[in-house]
């Protein structure tokens, strides 16, 4: 008797980092977490959205830095609204804080994208996976997968790989 089954699918973790763009500093007394994008920010935002845009409608969530440079490249990234999420704990500069954010995040979602800060980023990225970035410039996006890894909770106990390093720079 020949019974038919379903293949067996490992599911993997996949994260697409985004720095935010360049912000201003054209008003010194403004607290960092209020500073807006520069012209320069904005047009590396609007860049970045037309060269990554079949990336972007592959995610299944977006986690926002509450910034308001890390807002404003969400939405001059053109990201799908319906699929972001603001989070007070993405404003951080350690990697080991964007580790325990991530860490418990819902494993139900596959392939998210945190748009963040830096040295988080750069430090989370040469930590977790094979990369080895000397600094994740404004507007970069770093894709990582955990190929071992079901749960996000998993992601410090398995080595990630590189799957793409991209800058306003490269057009």
């Amino acid at each position: 008797m020949f019974v038919k089954t379903k293949p067996y699918f490992r599911l993997m973790k996949r994260i697409l980092f985004t720095r935010h763009a360049k912000s201003s500093w054209a008003n010194a007394g403004m607290s960092d977490h209020d500073r807006p994008l520069n012209e320069r920010g904005l047009s590396n935002a609007q860049l970045l959205s037309v060269e990554m845009n079949s990336e972007f409608e592959k995610v299944q969530e977006v986690y926002v830095s509450s910034a308001k440079r890390a807002q404003e490249t969400a939405q001059h990234l053109n990201l799908n609204p319906a699929k972001m999420k603001t989070f007070k704990a993405l404003y951080t500069f350690d990697y080991r804080a964007l580790l325990n954010f991530i860490k418990e995040m819902d494993s139900s979602y596959n392939y998210i994208q945190i748009v963040g800060h830096n040295p988080a980023i750069t430090e989370f990225v040469n930590s977790y996976s094979n990369a080895r970035i000397d600094n994740v410039p404004t507007c970069g996006m770093v894709l990582i997968e955990w190929k071992e890894a079901e749960k996000w909770s998993e992601i410090e106990d398995v080595f990630g790989k590189l799957l793409m390093f991209n800058t306003p720079k490269r057009y």
